[in-house]
């Protein structure tokens, strides 16, 4: 460490040095250059403690597909359900409580469903049900049906 700061230090100093004996008319392009080989210089260390690690054996563990979407597949399905429950709310100006959304036939790799099925209860229910199926399936997500829940 003592040496890295010894090192800098002189840099410091002849950095500076040149820079007072530079001409004024290439007063900017020299402190650009100066810039640069301090820069280099004093990354240098960095680079060469990183050079002398091996990183050829190091590997990132990988679980298969299976086990991910075995493990993970209800929390992405109630995630996307969550999600089309949110858009629906938000988009009509609704209270998310009066929105249940189920989906079949669930892909979680691509993020869509073979059908969904929005049940609006509350005044949800009072709300444009073929707006809501439409825009829905402007998404391209899945087939869409809504339902007014009275009661």
């Amino acid at each position: 460490m003592k040496e890295f700061l010894s090192t800098v230090f002189i840099i410091s100093i002849l950095s500076g040095i040149l820079e007072s004996l530079t001409h004024q008319s290439v007063k900017n392009s020299t402190r650009a250059l100066i810039g640069i080989v301090t820069l280099f210089l004093l990354l240098n260390p960095i680079r060469e403690t990183f050079l002398g690690v091996d990183f050829s054996d190091m590997t990132l563990p990988t679980l298969p597909d299976s086990e991910i979407s075995e493990e993970y597949s209800g929390y992405v399905r109630e995630a996307f359900e969550s999600g089309i429950a949110m858009a629906v709310a938000d988009r009509f100006g609704l209270d998310e409580s009066n929105i249940r959304v189920k989906v079949t036939g669930f892909d979680g790799q691509m993020m869509r469903a073979e059908s969904i099925r929005i049940s609006l209860s509350g005044v949800a229910a009072l709300s444009d049900y073929r707006a809501i199926r439409d825009y829905i399936n402007n998404m391209k997500i899945g087939e869409c049906t809504v339902e007014t829940d009275i009661g």
